[in-house]
């Protein structure tokens, strides 16, 4: 789940064409612009989230549960094919700002709760690379013989703070960057999710 669409086809054509997820995009208050990638306004979430659901989640939790569900899916794997015991959630929690509040929105204890794991779940907390700690930690946990099954991944939603942070870093690019630049002059600060069966 990318600006670039949802599941992992328009991911890799967006990576191998190039394409930059760019453009401009401002927060509900709208008091400041920021160029970053957003998922787009027509995003629609995964039909096997439960309508009751879908209107208590925030962007975050909805594309995380969706990356979520993808990941379920494209391992094959489906209610009762095992013992629930034995699936575990690794989640890589998402990218804050300084001075951000510390709580972090448990997005694996509503992966977890919605497929019914009730095995382990983890929180890590890397920056941006808490998504590949959480793979990190999945492939662990299954090493250790702790779980059969882990979903992990992570998900990122845009927030003012953080964008903000970027900026005053000089850490947003000054031009439309692009995937695997040679040469970057900074970043695209994109929301989004991923999840994988390990």
């Amino acid at each position: 789940m990318t600006a670039h669409g949802s599941g992992v086809e328009p991911m890799w054509a967006a990576l191998a064409e190039g394409r930059s997820p760019a453009t401009d995009w401002s927060p509900d208050d709208g008091l400041e612009t920021f160029r970053a990638g957003p998922i787009p306004d027509d995003y629609r979430p995964h039909t096997r989230i439960p309508r009751n659901l879908v209107h208590f989640l925030d962007r975050g939790s909805m594309v995380g549960l969706d990356a979520a569900l993808q990941a379920v899916e494209a391992a094959g794997l489906t209610a009762g094919i095992a013992d629930s015991r034995r699936f575990a959630v690794a989640d890589g929690l998402a990218f804050r700002a300084p001075g951000q509040a510390t709580l972090f929105v448990p997005y694996g204890q509503l992966v977890a709760r919605t497929l019914g794991v009730r095995g382990a779940v983890v929180g890590l907390s890397g920056a941006e690379a808490s998504g590949l700690a959480a793979v990190a930690e999945a492939a662990a946990i299954v090493a250790r013989g702790e779980a059969d099954v882990v979903v992990a991944g992570a998900a990122q939603a845009l927030q003012a703070p953080v964008l903000a942070h970027l900026s005053q870093q000089g850490l947003v690019a000054s031009e439309h960057a692009h995937p695997l630049d040679a040469h970057p002059d900074g970043r695209i600060p994109a929301e989004g999710a991923s999840n994988v069966g390990v």
